[in-house]
């Protein structure tokens, strides 16, 4: 078999080895789309079991929310709480903002999830202040800094993944490493209030 110059940079720049698991994490994405398609569109398909097919996608996508919504996440936290203690806000110089395009307010986004990005760093002295008054997490940091958190953070979960499997299903108490607040030490009212605030001072 001869091959081409095209074949042959195919041929080198063969590393499926190395891009198998990357596609994989989104091929399942692909089948429940092209399974919605066939069912919802393509009604000159043939399928067997055409009925049952519908019902069991509608069972499907509403048992799968439902058991997402019932897997324990611990103790009951405002939503407020959760948004600041789970991400982190970038640092950069006003003149990088272009390369984030706005991403690096994580916890402006979290909070206010469709505030459009160019009010976001006019609310971020807010919400900061917002945070220092009721004791919550505000973390930020650098570009590179925040990488090395991620890539620390990712690495500490897979230590703990592997702690509760070598304790054989017993939970191991290992500390993430964050400051625990106690939830009664947190006004929930005022904390409500000054999120409300924040956001009727964006609707001016």
């Amino acid at each position: 078999m001869r091959f081409d110059a095209a074949a042959r940079l195919l041929v080198s720049l063969s590393y499926q080895h190395w891009t198998f698991y990357p596609v994989m994490c989104v091929a399942r994405v692909n089948l429940f789309a092209q399974s919605l398609l066939l069912l919802l569109c393509d009604t000159r398909a043939r399928v067997p079991g055409r009925a049952a097919e519908h019902a069991g996608v509608a069972v499907f996508w509403a048992w799968y929310p439902w058991l997402v919504s019932r897997l324990p996440g611990g103790a009951a936290e405002r939503a407020a709480f959760v948004a600041t203690r789970g991400t982190l806000d970038v640092a950069c110089p006003p003149w990088m903002d272009w390369f984030h395009g706005g991403l690096q307010f994580q916890v402006e986004r979290h909070l206010f999830p469709r505030l459009p990005r160019c009010h976001l760093l006019a609310v971020a002295p807010l919400v900061r202040a917002l945070c220092a008054k009721h004791g919550l997490p505000y973390q930020r940091c650098g570009f590179w800094e925040a990488n090395v958190h991620t890539l620390r953070t990712l690495r500490d979960a897979a230590v703990q993944a592997r702690a509760v499997v070598a304790a054989a299903g017993r939970r191991p108490r290992i500390s993430s490493g964050r400051p625990s607040i106690p939830m009664a030490d947190i006004d929930n009212g005022a904390l409500i209030h000054g999120v409300f605030s924040i956001g009727q001072w964006l609707r001016i």
